[in-house]
């Protein structure tokens, strides 16, 4: 069966109609954004759950910034033992270094719970959120090994002239999708990745841009009105701002990356299905089966 099965936007489904016969960024982000507002409810949980470790990276930077700061203004003042200001630096960029490790496997589980959703639900179903997440812990193992590979690639790339890194992205961005769908192992998952965005990469860029620019001006937003630290006019000295105004820094940024999960999941599972059903003649419904 191909586009003409549930799920693909026959006639009252998701985008109005049947899908162009080649991926388009429009339908891609359309698509997704439908998805979202049918699992409004399971969306903000996964999301929730598995921004947690940002959001522990966040809340810790806060603190171990804090006290770097006041030991940097001691010292500057004549006082203090440079090595606390030091031992703080170093454990504010090991905890840093740990949170962003967990943080590396929990988006992967969120892209794994987005992949059921999204599949499940462009196959006609309703999902919920806890057979989504038993199916992404299910596949726990994998979808952490294939996360680590995929970021020890990107941030490779990254290195070589960053344009690399985004290439490389692009082409594994499928790779958690594939484990989830097929039942690949990490290895199989990214060289199936490379195969089905083969040819769509352009596409597939220019919707991840898409949703990066948004998410870069609501951070930039977010920054411009969390208060830092700043030289008092009056004393000359550094102040710190108040504390509860830097957790409500935080607590935005944690919605604005709660939202981020939620687009490039979507859009992931969005990605899969439309390249399997334009290239291979694969429905939702049968991509669903493998979750039944």
């Amino acid at each position: 069966p191909g586009y003409g099965g549930p799920g693909y936007g026959a006639p009252g489904g998701y985008g109005g109609g049947p899908p162009p016969a080649s991926l388009q960024v429009a339908d891609l982000l359309r698509t997704a954004a439908e998805l979202f507002q049918k699992n409004v409810m399971a969306s903000f949980a996964t999301g929730i759950l598995f921004a947690i470790p940002s959001m522990a990276v966040a809340v810790g930077q806060v603190f171990w910034t804090r006290s770097f700061m006041e030991d940097a203004m001691l010292l500057g003042q004549g006082g203090g033992n440079p090595m606390d200001m030091f031992g703080n630096f170093f454990d504010m960029m090991g905890f840093a270094l740990l949170g962003s490790f967990v943080a590396v496997i929990f988006q992967a589980m969120a892209r794994g719970v987005f992949a059921f959703l999204a599949i499940e639900s462009l196959a006609g179903r309703s999902p919920s959120f806890g057979p989504a997440l038993a199916a992404a812990f299910g596949k726990l193992h994998l979808l952490a090994l294939v996360a680590l590979l995929e970021s020890l690639a990107v941030t490779a790339g990254l290195f070589l002239c960053i344009l690399p890194g985004i290439f490389v992205a692009v082409m594994l961005f499928v790779s958690t999708v594939v484990v989830m769908a097929e039942n690949a192992n990490p290895f199989e998952a990214l060289s199936r990745s490379v195969q089905v965005t083969e040819g769509n990469r352009l596409n597939i860029f220019l919707a991840l841009l898409v949703i990066g620019v948004g998410w870069f001006c609501l951070v930039c937003v977010n920054g411009l009105f969390t208060p830092q630290p700043q030289v008092s006019p009056i004393t000359g000295v550094m102040e710190m701002p108040s504390l509860a105004s830097q957790f409500v820094g935080v607590a935005i940024g944690g919605v604005i990356e709660v939202l981020r999960l939620i687009a490039a999941g979507y859009l992931a599972g969005v990605v899969y299905a439309r390249i399997r059903g334009i290239r291979d003649g694969v429905d939702a419904s049968e991509l669903a089966r493998v979750f039944a």
